[in-house]
């Protein structure tokens, strides 16, 4: 993905030094053009190959091909500038970035700035977890508030969307082929967050069934099928309290792939007065603040 625009320069060095400043280009300098595109286009724009029968995806300069290992493909450099900005969350927001994953910018201090405001001993709930990319921002911004505790629900087998597993395999291929579950207790135990954090192993459906806990902030970020991601929100929003904050992954307006645009259609479909209010948008994630409705445990 590269546009004839004032970014090219910088793109041009990027691409030259390191992979992960070559990453960085492509996920961070041109964001806001990134974020707007259709998949289709950003398939084509990145060279990621449709047929995923490789471990590498092709940035495309004039007639210049760059090959980056997939799995750095979803790895984030934050400038030192830029870290200078979230005082104590900086280390853990470079952690966080170093990890595959897909919080990034602006949702990604939305969601630590939510987790902060909480109340004391905060449940927050994260429906898919992979490498634990947000696991580490969410559990690191309950650390530095000193209480709560955020609970990661995962079958952890790289399960997902069509469109997201073969995403999923390539980055875990990356990694050596590790076992995803040790691959994300190694990133919570190198951030220092083991005692923030607690693992459910199980698909969201299973997990739910003995669920007891009234959750604070529930973040769904698992299977963004229709089926799947509708399937996570009717098990869990009943757990969900009066003034407790939802959070859509994946869920802005824009053209998705087949069968990949369920967080979309849930947003549109069940985030809406008079069940919730203060319902914004933040790049990729809408966020609400759950104020009626249905089966809930109480504030």
């Amino acid at each position: 993905m590269i546009r004839e625009n004032a970014s090219t320069n910088l793109a041009e060095n990027a691409l030259n030094q390191t992979h992960s400043r070559c990453v960085c280009f492509e996920a961070k300098f041109d964001r806001a053009y990134y974020r707007g595109i259709t998949e289709s286009k950003r398939i084509r724009d990145t060279g990621y190959l449709p047929a995923y029968s490789t471990s590498e995806f092709i940035v495309i300069m004039g007639e210049k091909q760059h090959f980056v290992p997939v799995q750095e493909r979803w790895v984030e450099e934050i400038s030192v500038e830029e870290l200078a900005r979230y005082g104590p969350l900086a280390e853990y927001m470079r952690a966080s970035a170093k990890i595959p994953g897909w919080l990034r910018g602006e949702e990604a201090k939305a969601m630590a700035s939510l987790v902060s405001s909480l109340p004391d001993n905060c449940v927050v709930v994260e429906i898919g977890s992979f490498l634990g990319s947000s696991s580490v921002l969410l559990g690191a911004a309950l650390k530095l508030r000193g209480s709560g505790k955020l609970h990661c629900v995962d079958p952890f087998d790289g399960s997902g969307d069509a469109f997201s597993v073969p995403i999923y395999n390539n980055i875990l291929e990356g990694n050596g082929g590790k076992p995803l579950r040790q691959c994300f207790h190694e990133n919570i135990h190198a951030a220092d967050l083991q005692n923030w954090v607690e693992v459910h192993q199980g698909s969201a459906d299973e997990i739910s069934k003995s669920w007891w806990h009234p959750i604070d902030l529930l973040f769904l970020d698992g299977d963004h099928s229709p089926q799947g991601a509708r399937s996570a929100y009717e098990s869990w929003f009943p757990m969900l309290k009066i003034g407790g904050i939802i959070a859509i992954h994946n869920s802005n307006p824009r053209e998705y792939a087949k069968d990949h645009n369920g967080s979309r259609l849930l947003a549109l479909e069940e985030i809406h007065p008079p069940v919730y209010t203060d319902i914004h948008l933040v790049e990729t994630t809408t966020f609400a603040r759950k104020v009626a409705t249905g089966e809930s445990f109480p504030h």
